[in-house]
């Protein structure tokens, strides 16, 4: 799992980019490949919400109703992204 990470945004190698993480609710993503389905989950494994996109290239995810605290978000054909909540 390589990761660099900033104030603002996470992105790896793929091209998948997370921000603004951490976030206080809602997180954008970008992505070089159509993605049409994401998934976060809790630090246990649990997962907390299925989200699915029509949109190219991009998304965005309401995490408001989260509890502060560490999230993962995974999706098809895409590394894990580690998300912070504030």
């Amino acid at each position: 799992f390589n990761e660099k990470s900033s104030m603002n945004s996470l992105k790896d190698n793929t091209g998948f980019k997370v921000y603004p993480n951490p976030t206080n609710g809602i997180i954008n993503i970008q992505f070089e490949t159509n993605v049409n389905e994401f998934a976060i989950y809790d630090i246990t494994g649990k997962q907390l919400m299925n989200i699915s996109n029509t949109a190219e290239n991009q998304a965005e995810i309401d995490l408001s109703n989260l509890a502060a605290g560490v999230y993962f978000l995974t999706a098809v054909g895409a590394p894990i992204q580690k998300i912070v909540k504030n």
